[in-house]
């Protein structure tokens, strides 16, 4: 295990600042890694898991969520790692995670009860979104308000509304095996692992290309990954010998960023400082076009 080895390496205010959150199954819990301190990594979490599986963020909460695929629990925490505690009990194998920061609700999808149910992030409040349903990953589109998932059985990308009506093929051809996917609602960027093909793949929501971002040797039966939007970049976890890599949306920059014999990772998450505000983003989706009209009037009338 790597050290500590800076004060406040979780604290950084830099605007290129970002910090990986992983579960591990070698400590039962989460970990995290800050790459403002050359990588430093800390058992955050330990012993709170039998087989700690799928992670998400919800940075407006600052909060951490995990599964327990063999409890059958999902499982908070502050980002600092305390006020752990259970907020979802008797689910059927949680294999995934995604989150609504807007709405406050968190969709979980269970391989066992082939299905993907939604709940507040305090855990009440649970509802059915998808009914025979199996899949490995889930990830969720805040702008469109559209949940994405793959298809493993057919090789593709399916998405819904967020009340899991309008359903419709994504991507039609997602790989052989695909599992983990990834949405970044700001680039409009869907990125995904195929298992069996060894690949990292990416589309282009606006343009509809898609694109082969890293195969073998950097990404060896990939399993989940998450992205920076800052930076525009990828992580994913192997599964064969536990590294974790990352590289650029185009493929470029393609680099192991962690590996130890201590490791045992699978869910991912990022955690990033946000870019700094754009000029003439009135209503701050991260893009200047008509929509922010509204809020060019008001600021005019208050002036």
């Amino acid at each position: 295990m790597i050290v500590m080895a800076c004060l406040g390496c979780f604290t950084s205010t830099r605007l290129d600042a970002q910090v990986i959150y992983f579960t591990d199954r070698g400590v039962q819990g989460v970990q995290r890694a800050n790459f403002n301190c050359s990588l430093v990594t800390e058992p955050l979490i330990e012993n709170a898991a039998i087989l700690p599986q799928a992670l998400a963020i919800d940075a407006a909460s600052e909060t951490v969520f995990w599964t327990d695929f063999n409890s059958g629990l999902v499982r908070r925490a502050n980002l600092d790692g305390t006020g752990v505690n259970v907020i979802v009990t008797g689910l059927n194998q949680p294999t995934a995670l995604a989150v609504d920061p807007e709405q406050g609700c968190l969709y979980i999808s269970e391989l066992g009860a082939a299905r993907i149910v939604r709940v507040r992030l305090d855990g009440t409040d649970q509802q059915t979104v998808h009914s025979g349903i199996t899949t490995f990953g889930i990830a969720f589109d805040p702008h469109e308000r559209q949940l994405y998932w793959t298809d493993t059985t057919l090789g593709r990308i399916q998405r819904s509304d967020d009340l899991g009506t309008n359903i419709e093929t994504a991507i039609t051809s997602a790989g052989i095996f695909p599992i983990g996917i990834a949405i970044d609602a700001v680039n409009r960027r869907v990125v995904w692992t195929d298992f069996l093909a060894n690949q990292i793949r990416g589309l282009d929501l606006l343009d509809g290309t898609t694109t082969i971002i890293a195969g073998a040797p950097a990404a060896i039966s990939p399993t989940t990954l998450a992205i920076n939007p800052t930076h525009q970049e990828v992580f994913w976890v192997n599964n064969t010998d536990g590294s974790i890599w990352s590289g650029n949306y185009d493929g470029t920059s393609i680099n192991e960023v962690m590996i130890s014999e201590t490791f045992d990772p699978y869910g991912i998450g990022v955690l990033a400082s946000p870019p700094p505000p754009l000029a003439g983003d009135m209503n701050n989706d991260g893009a200047v076009d008509g929509e922010d009209i509204a809020g060019f009037v008001e600021k005019l009338l208050e002036g």
